[in-house]
């Protein structure tokens, strides 16, 4: 998709029902953390945290960061609904206070199944709501999880 045919989509309100925490070891073992953190060698985040709804089995997890000219690139895993995926985004722009509300824009560069070029054929028809769960989790994730300092925080994502 080019540019010019990206369509913003901006979620702010209640980010369903993920919670940012720092992922237990019971949750490492039952998730695969050391797995898939296996596939992330050059710039592997590692973080020990993610923004989980337990009630859809889902969850985002910071899993690399970009280096040098890539430095506002991220990838995340985002478990939905029990669906293994892999996001990749590029931050645009942000800007908040601390102890107060926070925007983020990114750009959806991938998101796709592993293994995939896309999403697996049996999950592609559930795009639009898989992007608002998206969405959902990254406003919950306010730019930075555990550590972010925003109260509240509003996301535009570029697709």
């Amino acid at each position: 998709m080019r540019a010019t045919e990206m369509q913003p989509i901006t979620f702010q309100g209640d980010p369903m029902s993920f919670v940012n925490e720092f992922i237990s070891k019971e949750d490492w073992v039952k998730y695969g953390i050391d797995e898939i953190d296996g596939r992330f060698v050059v710039g592997g985040a590692k973080s020990p945290h993610w923004a989980i709804d337990r009630g859809q089995d889902s969850y985002l997890r910071q899993v690399a960061n970009g280096r040098e000219e890539f430095s506002n690139e991220q990838t995340y895993t985002f478990l939905w609904r029990g669906h293994m995926l892999f996001v990749k985004l590029r931050l645009l722009a942000n800007s908040g206070n601390r102890e107060g509300e926070g925007w983020v824009h990114y750009e959806l560069m991938h998101l796709g199944s592993p293994g995939q070029q896309g999403l697996a054929p049996e999950i592609e028809p559930m795009r639009a709501e898989i992007l608002s769960d998206l969405k959902a989790a990254l406003t919950a994730y306010k730019a930075g999880g555990v550590y972010s300092t925003w109260t509240s925080a509003t996301v535009t994502l570029d697709v």
